[in-house]
């Protein structure tokens, strides 16, 4: 069973509740199933592991639908979001003093701190440019690719301060690709 930690999760109701006030978090909130409903009622434990269908990629979905007219890329502006709320304060500062590419080779260390089972590489990481690889991640759903891919992407802001960054997704498991690859460069 692929999980995802209560950090990920937790991310979701915040996001909907700065972009679409309250009112949009009881919309979205009444479509989900009532157990998951429940759990996001609940304070959210960042340590704490969930199957990653029922209370990410299916609430995930309800997003996309109810906010974004169903558009998955949407999941991008959530992994954007959770990049801002997760690195924050002093982390924030931390990650300025390393140069991007020690921060490229520690995110595929930091990933995984968001789901299990995931295996994830850098293949290259050269001066203003990166392959970062995701070789394995069972079932994966192009939603969780783009929340990756989203939050690489204002965490390599934070991290140069960059106006001129910029990460693909090349390929994608999802999409049966051999692995998802997440290209990145920058001035």
């Amino acid at each position: 069973m692929v999980e995802v930690s209560g950090l990920a999760v937790k991310t979701i109701p915040l996001f909907i509740k700065a972009n679409f006030g309250d009112e949009g978090y009881a919309k979205w909130s009444g479509k989900l199933d009532s157990a998951v409903a429940e759990l996001y009622k609940k304070p959210m434990l960042v340590n704490s592991w969930f199957n990653i269908q029922d209370i990410f990629i299916n609430p995930l979905e309800i997003l996309c639908d109810l906010f974004y007219k169903g558009d998955k890329k949407s999941a991008w502006q959530l992994g954007r979001f959770s990049a801002d709320y997760g690195l924050k304060g002093v982390l924030k500062a931390f990650i300025k003093l390393g140069s991007v590419n020690y921060f490229i080779k520690r995110s595929v260390a930091v990933i995984p701190n968001y789901y299990r089972p995931i295996s994830m590489t850098v293949h290259v990481n050269e001066t203003r440019y990166a392959l970062l690889r995701i070789t394995n991640f069972p079932d994966i759903s192009e939603l969780v690719e783009y929340r990756i891919g989203g939050w690489m992407e204002r965490a390599l802001e934070i991290a140069t301060s960059s106006e001129e960054l910029q990460v693909k997704i090349t390929k994608s498991l999802a999409k049966k690709d051999e692995y998802t690859e997440f290209e990145v460069s920058w001035l």
